[in-house]
């Protein structure tokens, strides 16, 4: 509609750069030479920074130009307006090398305030869909779980099948949960966290270790009993958070005031971070499968508790069928010995 030779929407994150830029005019291999994409330096940067429309004839006379890297396509005149939604910034339209003339118009100004308005209204209805979608699909893996996990056998795995969702959930590569070393103990007097599930990569590796309380990051989580969102662990775990910085969520198994464990989900590096949002599905997530574990644990135990009042009451009533015969054979040794007795002194007959 403005007749540019390229065209770029960026998309800001919450450190301020860009953490995605979909381009378009660039073949493949254009792209490929060029290497990694704009993260809002420079003259992007600016746009970031002042949200308001800029047009400039000849981007690299600008005081931020900073260049372009080896193999970029020559680029000068610049049309750049921000995509606002609800008032807050969401990322900028960049528009550069009109087709038709040397410099972009006010009239061409005015077209991609028009389309950044409509993208913003088009992103903020997909973002709101994609919400009340994820909300129900959290709210449905939960429901599935609380009933996989109250209706399971004796030998299932809860905490495996509560990983396996939370890192399906989250689209992590990794997930896992620690649990008290030793379960007797109550939950201020734990010192040490082992991994008693793992799926993902390098599941196998992970379990079995142990974790101190004190000083790491899932031990803060298990003491305060509240979710955090990182990219860097104290005490890093094998095969899970030292592996590099990446973006993950730990988040306390809760029950009745009570922190039964910690729940860690990791994604790949190249994936973006999590945010309040993930937090929020995943705390609720997290505080049905604690209440789920603890229904679990409390089924178990009152079938354990069946179980021997069923043994005890069968041990009773041979108790009982063990003396009634005792007392028989007594009684008939008794008889047997009476009978022997008189027949043994019985006066002869003349």
């Amino acid at each position: 509609m403005t007749g540019a030779g390229y065209g770029a929407l960026g998309v800001l994150g919450a450190d301020g750069t860009l953490v995605s830029f979909l381009h378009s005019g660039m073949d493949d291999a254009t792209v490929a030479r060029i290497g990694h994409l704009p993260v809002g330096k420079g003259v992007l940067g600016v746009l970031l920074d002042e949200p308001r429309p800029l047009r400039l004839d000849d981007l690299n006379a600008h005081p931020a130009a900073v260049g372009f890297p080896e193999h970029h396509p020559p680029m000068r005149a610049l049309l750049g307006v921000p995509i606002t939604i609800r008032q807050k910034m969401f990322g900028s339209l960049y528009l550069t090398e009109p087709t038709a003339r040397q410099a972009f118009t006010g009239s061409d100004e005015v077209v991609a305030r028009a389309l950044a308005s409509a993208a913003a209204v088009a992103i903020d209805n997909a973002r709101l869909f994609e919400q009340t979608r994820a909300t129900a699909t959290w709210v449905q893996a939960s429901r599935a779980m609380t009933s996989a996990l109250t209706d399971a056998d004796p030998v299932a795995q809860p905490l495996r099948l509560i990983a396996e969702r939370a890192c399906e959930l989250t689209q992590a590569e990794q997930a896992i949960v620690l649990v008290p070393k030793d379960a007797d103990l109550p939950a201020d007097q734990v010192e040490t966290l082992v991994v008693s599930a793992a799926v993902g990569l390098w599941a196998e590796e992970l379990l079995g270790q142990e974790k101190p309380v004190h000083g790491s990051t899932s031990g803060e989580v298990f003491r305060s009993g509240i979710p955090i969102t990182t990219e860097s662990f104290h005490h890093p775990i094998q095969a899970f958070t030292d592996v590099g910085q990446r973006p993950a969520i730990v988040m306390p198994l809760r029950a009745q005031n009570t922190v039964l464990g910690v729940l860690a989900v990791a994604r790949n590096e190249s994936q973006p971070p999590f945010d309040a949002r993930h937090l929020e599905l995943m705390s609720d997530f997290a505080d049905h499968a604690a209440v789920a574990l603890t229904l679990a644990a409390t089924r178990e135990q009152a079938r354990e508790l069946t179980i021997i009042a069923d043994r005890d009451r069968i041990a009773h009533d041979l108790h009982d069928h063990v003396i009634q015969r005792l007392f028989a054979v007594g009684m008939n040794l008794q008889g047997t010995i009476a009978r022997s007795f008189t027949r043994d002194h019985q006066t002869p007959q003349p």
